[in-house]
């Protein structure tokens, strides 16, 4: 963002200079002339001299000052175009890790019930109340819940690296 205001900046200073050359500024130009005669051997040593009048509202001074004009209004949209492009960003990284905490602490709770079901089966099957399917089902449940819950701590720690980056925090 900071070299698309740099850029539009730099559009915006060029415009304001081609508008002021545009008006133009009358130009003096004396200089060393040396011309060789149609019939002669040597050279004729002069001095030129040449006046430039500018007239107001040339065509050319009025194209090139539209021309900047040009360029910085695109200048302008792209930093306009980039800064809503960043502030989206910002906010899809924001609710993203929303989200994935709001996921994390039920998918920590859910692995937390589990592993209580797990241990209430273990001790149910010792006891001779449930039979081995029935725990094996309680464990496998417990071992899926621990992974959901492994994958949303994965999960945070991707969402705060997107945050990272749209907020601009380097690792």
């Amino acid at each position: 963002l900071t070299a698309a205001q740099a850029e539009f900046e730099r559009a915006r200073s060029q415009a304001a200079l081609s508008r002021r050359s545009a008006r133009g500024s009358p130009t003096l130009l004396i200089g060393p002339r040396w011309e060789r005669p149609a019939l002669g051997s040597g050279y004729d040593d002069s001095i030129g001299l040449t006046l430039t009048v500018p007239l107001p509202g040339t065509a050319h001074g009025r194209t090139a000052a539209a021309d900047a004009s040009a360029e910085a209004a695109a200048a302008l949209a792209a930093r306009d175009r980039l800064r809503r492009q960043l502030v989206m960003a910002l906010h899809e990284a924001e609710h993203g890790l929303e989200v994935a905490r709001a996921n994390h602490d039920t998918a920590r709770r859910r692995a937390d019930l589990a592993a209580q079901h797990a241990e209430m089966g273990r001790k149910a099957y010792d006891a001779g109340e449930i039979d081995l399917m029935a725990l094996l089902r309680l464990q496998e449940s417990a071992i899926a819940a621990r992974r959901a819950r492994d994958r949303f701590d994965i999960e945070i720690s991707r969402q705060t690296a997107a945050y990272n980056q749209a907020v601009g925090v380097l690792p």
